[in-house]
């Protein structure tokens, strides 16, 4: 039997199924609270939200079943964590909090970096009304010109929306849930706390009534309302999980070349006009293509400016990783830190396997020999075993 993770809490997984052990369909899918065969725990398999799984010792009348292997996977996010996603739904608000470009870009390019395809959605567009954003110093002429600027770099729907019904951008919610059907598949909600995914999915939604929260008017930000990761039904054939952790980005275990590909339009750049040099940054170097496209304002300023703060964050996080990995192993040589006095200093160790023993330890052998052949009752050959290992024994001293 086949099923799929939908949500994990309190050492529970629980699995919809459509089928019966006989593979026979269902009136309707159920809901089975499972364990973990312990087998899978033993060889360190993690089953994650998303995951298409097996079942065994299924017992329908019970609802409980035992999670037995995990299919294989069509993606993977590490944070959150969560598997088989296909899209993910980035929630900017335009206020409270206020609009941040450089955390949008963040995330947009956490998602690209992922291989996943990202739609953004400009939440609280109705209170623009009453308080309007400085729209000169981001850049744009106003939200109509910043959706369609995003739109066109990424080449993703891009919507600014708002779940009141007297705004002008109210209409844009049935366009969102019509493109959602058409695409269907398992979404994930990314975005800042506050940037109103539960109340935007409350909406399309009536019976989800997912907690929400006001955002603090002195912190200008939103409080966590998501505790745990889970998959709900939006639309027939259309998932989403509102998981806690896809705010707050560490690009961990990344080189600094790979941050480029987070940004699609750089992409473009270098397929038609190439860096002087191979391994170019696109930072400061010289002859670099993409600070000529952003001098002549093909790409926008404030993005590589983003990239440049993004790819100076990773290149010091992985020249630390560096530094934490220098304990070198060579030649049974360990190289390491000593505190001492509020100092710290660089000591160096043999590896204890390679350390020969000291002349202390031989003693200790040699007496214990002694005893052997002083006490006990042995035949000439082992008595000749043991003298021979003595006189080895103290050879070596």
């Amino acid at each position: 039997m086949q099923g799929t993770v939908l949500k994990y809490f309190s050492n529970y997984f629980y699995v919809r199924v459509f089928t019966n052990e006989e593979g026979e369909l269902l009136p309707e899918p159920i809901v089975l609270e499972c364990m973990v065969r312990n087998l899978l725990k033993k060889q360190g398999t993690a089953v994650l939200v998303g995951d298409s799984v097996t079942l065994d010792e299924v017992y329908l009348n019970n609802k409980t079943g035992r999670i037995a292997s995990v299919l294989p996977r069509t993606s993977l996010l590490k944070k959150p964590k969560i598997a088989n996603i296909h899209r993910v739904l980035v929630f900017v608000p335009l206020q409270q909090p206020n609009l941040d470009l450089r955390q949008l870009d963040r995330l947009l390019a956490h998602v690209q970096l992922s291989g996943l395809t990202p739609w953004v959605l400009f939440t609280k567009a109705d209170l623009l009304e009453t308080m309007p954003l400085a729209w000169e110093q981001l850049g744009f002429s106003g939200v109509d010109e910043l959706v369609a600027f995003y739109q066109k770099t990424l080449g993703v729907p891009v919507f600014a929306t708002s779940i009141m019904a007297d705004s002008g951008y109210f209409s844009n919610m049935a366009a969102l849930a019509t493109q959602l059907k058409e695409a269907g598949g398992n979404w994930v909600l990314a975005g800042v706390s506050g940037a109103g995914k539960s109340s935007l999915l409350n909406h399309l939604n009536p019976q989800f009534k997912i907690k929400t929260a006001t955002v603090s008017e002195k912190l200008e930000r939103g409080t966590h309302t998501t505790r745990h990761t889970e998959l709900l039904e939006l639309f027939p054939a259309v998932w989403v999980a509102d998981a806690p952790g896809f705010s707050h980005l560490a690009f961990e275990g990344m080189e600094p070349e790979q941050v480029q590909q987070g940004f699609p339009e750089f992409q473009v750049i270098t397929t038609v006009s190439a860096c002087e040099y191979p391994s170019c940054l696109h930072d400061t170097e010289p002859q670099c293509a993409i600070i000529h496209a952003v001098e002549a304002g093909r790409v926008a300023r404030h993005r590589h400016h983003h990239y440049q703060t993004l790819l100076q964050e990773v290149t010091e996080a992985f020249e630390q990783s560096l530094k934490q990995s220098h304990k070198q192993e060579i030649g049974g040589v360990k190289q390491g830190n000593r505190k001492q006095g509020g100092k710290t200093s660089t000591v160096v160790r043999l590896d204890p396997k390679l350390r020969e023993a000291n002349r202390k330890q031989y003693n200790q052998q040699l007496n214990q020999l002694h005893q052997t052949i002083e006490t006990a009752s042995l035949e000439d050959d082992s008595l000749e075993d043991l003298l021979e290992a003595e006189e080895q024994q103290g050879a070596l001293l």
